[in-house]
């Protein structure tokens, strides 16, 4: 093995071992925040569809179920959107008080591909209470950030476009606009709702 070959591989091991420790920290932080007392969600200002402003305080004293994603992601987001809306179908039918106090946002993480009019196309295949947001690239990245989500850009095999890997999980924050929990992609639409109904007053 050439001196060049081998520089490269350390290199290529070395960066494995940082994206997997990132990895390890975003999971940590998100599952235990309790133990590494690291705050999740925040005030945020963004926009809606219609190019309305909108922030954490139009949502004063309900709970919001907030997701991150993009309209052009091959599996994970319409799969966890329809787990979301899902969710609050069966929440709607046994609790429908509860119900009323949850909004569901999909905030995307690709403003300059989701555009307003993608946004709302995309959206008519959920729930009908979904709220879509987006906003500059640095309102979205602090938004993110506040909820400990990790995302980056990924070009396709042929350089042409790219995918976004990003954190999937599902945060539900309470009426003071505090962090109360948040679902991972393995639990289905039945296990949300149990929880959900648990975790609303």
């Amino acid at each position: 093995m050439s001196r060049a070959s081998l520089r490269n591989l350390v290199l290529g091991m070395i960066s494995l071992v940082c994206v997997g420790f990132t990895a390890w920290v975003a999971y940590s932080l998100i599952s235990q925040p309790e133990l590494y007392r690291v705050p999740i969600g925040g005030p945020f200002a963004l926009s809606d569809v219609d190019g309305r402003p909108v922030s954490e305080a139009d949502f004063s004293g309900g709970y919001l179920l907030v997701y991150f994603g993009y309209t052009y992601c091959p599996d994970v987001c319409p799969t966890e959107l329809a787990t979301m809306s899902s969710a609050l179908e069966a929440l709607e039918e046994a609790g429908p008080a509860q119900a009323a106090r949850l909004t569901p946002l999909f905030v995307t993480l690709d403003p300059a591909r989701d555009s307003p009019a993608a946004l709302r196309a995309y959206m008519a295949h959920f729930h009908p209470r979904f709220r879509a947001l987006t906003g500059s690239d640095e309102q979205i990245a602090a938004m993110a950030e506040s909820y400990r989500v990790i995302y980056r850009r990924v070009p396709t095999e042929d350089g042409q476009d790219y995918i976004l890997d990003h954190t999937a999980y599902v945060f539900l924050i309470g009426p003071d606009g505090r962090y109360v929990t948040h679902f991972t992609p393995q639990e289905d639409a039945a296990a949300m709702s149990r929880r959900l109904t648990e975790l609303i007053e």
